[in-house]
Formats: C-alpha cells, sequence, structure tokens
C-alpha cells in the first residue's frame, strides 16, 4: 500500500492498519493485529532470504554502504574491506575473509558481464555487491 512506501517519517513506531499488514512485517513474523498475541512465531524462511538479496530499500542500502566505503580515497583495499567489516559487523576482517574478499572483488570487477563498463562503476557494483553480502550476512542479522 502507499501508506507504507512513501511513509518517511523517522519513528519506532508505525500505525498499523488491520486488514493491511505491509508485507515486510509479515514476512518477518509480525504479531497479528487483529488478535491478541502472548508470544510471536519465530521463523526463518527462504522469502527472508531472498528479500535480502532483491528487495530495491536493501539493493540502496548496500549501495549507500559501498559509496561511504569507498569514499575513503586515501585507504587501500584492504584498509576498506577493514573499515566495512567494522561498520557492518563491529569487528576487524579475518585473514582469511581479507583474503577472499580481495579475491571476490577482482572477480566480479573482471567479469565478462562488465567488460564494457567503466572501471569506477565496476568498482562501485563490486563494493556494492559485498556491503550487500555483510548486510545479508548471519553475523549482521542476530545480536549474540
Amino acid at each position: 500500500d502507499e501508506f507504507y512506501t512513501s511513509f518517511r517519517k523517522r519513528s519506532v513506531y508505525l500505525p498499523i492498519v488491520r486488514n493491511m499488514l505491509p508485507d515486510v512485517l509479515a514476512l518477518f513474523d509480525a504479531a497479528d493485529p487483529n488478535g491478541v498475541t502472548a508470544v510471536r512465531n519465530e521463523t526463518t524462511v527462504a522469502s527472508q532470504g531472498l528479500f535480502l538479496l532483491n528487495h530495491p530499500f536493501v539493493l540502496q542500502q548496500a549501495q549507500a554502504f559501498a559509496k561511504r566505503v569507498t569514499a575513503e580515497t586515501r585507504l587501500s583495499d584492504q584498509q576498506r574491506i577493514e573499515l566495512a567489516h567494522q561498520l557492518a559487523l563491529g569487528r576487524s576482517a579475518t585473514a582469511e575473509e581479507l583474503s577472499d574478499t580481495l579475491t571476490f572483488l577482482t572477480s566480479f570487477q573482471n567479469s565478462p558481464e562488465l567488460r564494457d563498463t567503466p572501471l569506477a562503476e565496476r568498482q562501485l557494483a563490486a563494493w556494492q555487491a559485498l556491503c550487500q553480502t555483510l548486510l545479508c550476512s548471519s553475523e549482521f542479522l542476530y545480536v549474540e
């Protein structure tokens, strides 16, 4: 519904219309507003992961995250990876994560699908994919 997609006020609470629960809330086990719910069901289903991989909001946030990380022009790629891990996960990247991420960024930028794309766009796309991966990781989603 347009009410939920165009609502721009920052709030902890959103008004809920009983017969019009936003899809995102339903997807992530929001309580039914038509009844009394003492305990909320918890599920982990494929549609939740697909939402994080495909929803325009998540893609926009990953792009903004990538722009923030790559805006630091004085930093090397290793330092940017470290910054991304600090911002998303609150910890440093391990040596294995650093190595794997450098390989991923290089492979992504050199993929045949992006061959005709300017270098700056290829780099941003690679960083966006990395940032989306961090935002969709279990470590980001679950607080211990």
